[in-house]
């Protein structure tokens, strides 16, 4: 390895530049993994209680409207038992309730035996005559009580929902019941309050009934679907609020928050694709990672600036150290500013050298000139003695 580096060639700073482009690469790598597992989970966390959040209110506001929309049809039984037989009281009383608050789509009258006593709007066009058995009607008979239906399809073909209360004499002998009806595909009051258009980061609401039946839906055409296959099923139906991150129907991964509507055992989903939320960290990722680029960038510069300032007396004295024999080698060694320790031991030992070696020089030159026995200059000493007279003379 040592080898192989001293063949290509590199010096101090070379080395420095290049340990730092591989510890701010390193370092850069990093940080973008870090960063893009942080900002997904926290993204994944937010969205799923920000659903479930969203999912609660909403089922709490349905709840409430459930219950005041039982406490209109409870008034309209009370006000019925004492005019059960009256006609025209009771064509007011289905035409208001149907229109004082517009939440129910229909409204109806139902003696015991089934037959319709007076109903509203008036393009049901109902045959007085005769008898209806239908979920809701049959299932608010049997009970005798205060009745919400499960979601069926009425006579006319509407994916419906029926909310009844009994009528009482006062000898508390059963004369039928009051009921309201919620077009789950058409427009009313709690249709609006269920799709109201929620749309953070792309998130929407759908709501299931008991049976796992699709009761609401942004797609209209998914009403009355039955959910299969979908992962986080079991887990919503076992919990009455809460958070999961499952694939949906279709196979798509959804960040879901939930929660139960007590009044009619439906459930709240609000949901949010996974891939849309990180697509959109995506691009949060992108974008801080070209701001931790530059920054990284200024601080390579940087070092390319300091790394010159740290090696430049370094590999100065090294080129020196090739040229002791030369005559102004001492000057050009003083000359290099020893601002670091290393620099200053550096130039120390040059300059102890340098002196060494001109001493050294200037003892194999006195040898080589001089008779050992006498000290005295011999053949070759004078006539170098010679030489430096001559060229003197020239001088003068």
């Amino acid at each position: 390895m040592k080898h192989f580096l001293l063949r290509l060639g590199l010096d101090l700073r070379k080395l420095i530049l290049i340990s730092t482009i591989l510890s701010v690469s390193g370092l850069f790598v990093v940080s973008i993994f870090i960063l893009n597992y942080v900002i997904k989970q926290q993204l994944i966390q937010n969205s799923l209680s920000i659903n479930e959040k969203y999912a609660e209110k909403i089922a709490t506001s349905a709840n409430q409207h459930f219950s005041d929309m039982l406490q209109e049809l409870d008034y309209s039984a009370r006000l019925l038992e004492k005019n059960f037989y009256n006609t025209q009281v009771r064509k007011e009383e289905v035409k208001r309730l149907k229109n004082q608050s517009n939440n129910f789509n229909s409204v109806l009258l139902v003696e015991q035996n089934k037959h319709i006593l007076a109903y509203a709007p008036n393009t049901l066009k109902l045959n007085f005559n005769q008898a209806y058995s239908t979920i809701g009607i049959d299932g608010s008979i049997e009970k005798k009580k205060t009745y919400i239906s499960s979601p069926y399809w009425s006579i006319s073909n509407n994916l419906i929902v029926m909310m009844s209360q009994p009528i009482y004499n006062k000898t508390h002998q059963y004369l039928g019941l009051i009921s309201g009806t919620i077009y789950l595909q058409e427009q009313n009051l709690i249709n609006t309050m269920l799709n109201t258009q929620y749309d953070y980061k792309k998130s929407y609401m759908y709501v299931i009934d008991q049976h796992n039946r699709i009761i609401f839906h942004p797609d209209k055409k998914r009403i009355g679907e039955k959910i299969i296959n979908n992962t986080g099923l079991d887990y919503i139906n076992k919990n009455t609020k809460g958070s999961i991150r499952l694939k949906n129907s279709l196979g798509i991964d959804n960040l879901a928050g939930f929660a139960h509507i007590p009044s009619v055992n439906w459930i709240v989903v609000s949901q949010q694709p996974t891939d849309d939320l990180l697509a959109q960290a995506n691009t949060l990722i992108f974008k801080v990672s070209i701001g931790i680029f530059i920054f990284y960038f200024f601080i390579f510069l940087l070092i390319w600036y300091i790394s010159s300032f740290i090696s430049s007396p370094l590999n100065r004295l090294a080129r020196m150290a090739s040229m002791l024999n030369h005559a102004d080698i001492e000057n050009k060694i003083k000359e290099v500013d020893p601002w670091y320790f290393e620099v200053l031991k550096f130039r120390t030992s040059l300059l102890m050298s340098s002196e060494t070696f001109s001493d050294r020089i200037a003892e194999l030159k006195h040898r080589v000139n001089t008779d050992p026995l006498t000290g005295l200059y011999n053949r070759r000493g004078k006539l170098s003695l010679k030489s430096k007279h001559v060229f003197f003379s020239e001088l003068v």
